[in-house]
């Protein structure tokens, strides 16, 4: 966990430690604190300080078979404010919505859900993308 803060640039262990502490598990292996969301799903460490995301959502993968479908697996996919991308596999389309809603209560601001228009805003004209999200977080906290 201390070389996945390290890698985010926090130094702040102290605090991050005292949030994973107080965290709440969400899913096996995910944690939403105050500050930060923490991952320990299969091997790899997320600490990420929830401030930081702006868009969230679901990636499903079918996996065919001679045509058929055999599997789908659950992804969710986390977009920073610094452009980086990070995903964590969730067993359940359930969970992913469960995540999904728990992560909104924590920081509303995030932009949660997929369309074509939001992926091609982010890919192809990132200020605006970033302005609609400021829009989304004054909104948010003028309501309060």
């Amino acid at each position: 966990m201390v070389k996945a803060l390290s890698a985010g640039g926090d130094m702040n262990i102290q605090m991050a430690d005292s949030d994973y502490q107080a965290s709440g598990e969400i899913l096996r292996d995910i944690k939403i604190g105050k500050r930060y969301l923490f991952s320990t799903v299969n091997a790899k460490t997320l600490a990420i300080e929830l401030d930081k995301i702006i868009w969230a959502y679901t990636h499903e993968t079918q996996h065919k078979k001679y045509g058929r479908t055999v599997n789908t697996t659950y992804m969710i996919m986390l977009y920073t404010d610094d452009k980086k991308k990070e995903s964590i596999s969730i067993p359940t389309k359930e969970g992913c919505q469960s995540f999904l809603q728990n992560l909104s209560a924590s920081n509303s601001a995030i932009i949660i859900g997929y369309t074509g228009q939001l992926m091609n805003l982010y890919q192809k004209n990132y200020p605006e993308f970033i302005h609609l999200y400021q829009d989304r977080k004054l909104n948010k906290e003028n309501t309060l």
